[in-house]
């Protein structure tokens, strides 16, 4: 899986305002994909930014990274 492959690459040193974690583009059909962390995802949809009608079907997904997700 997408997540497994490339988690290992997240840095440690948070920077930013939000939590570090893996922030993707994805359209048609990826509820099976983000069903095990459902809990945690965030998915927000593209035309909040871009009104092009290409953007009309795909989603920005947010996964926290785990670890900071438990330490919470």
């Amino acid at each position: 899986m997408f997540v497994s492959l490339v988690e290992k690459n997240i840095s440690h040193i948070q920077q930013n305002s939000r939590p570090n974690g893996i922030v993707y583009l994805k359209g048609g059909d990826f509820q099976k994909e983000i069903k095990d962390f459902a809990r945690i995802v965030e998915v927000n949809a593209i035309t909040n930014f871009f009104n092009e009608p290409f953007f009309e079907t795909k989603k920005v997904i947010y996964l926290p990274k785990k670890k900071q997700f438990f330490e919470m």
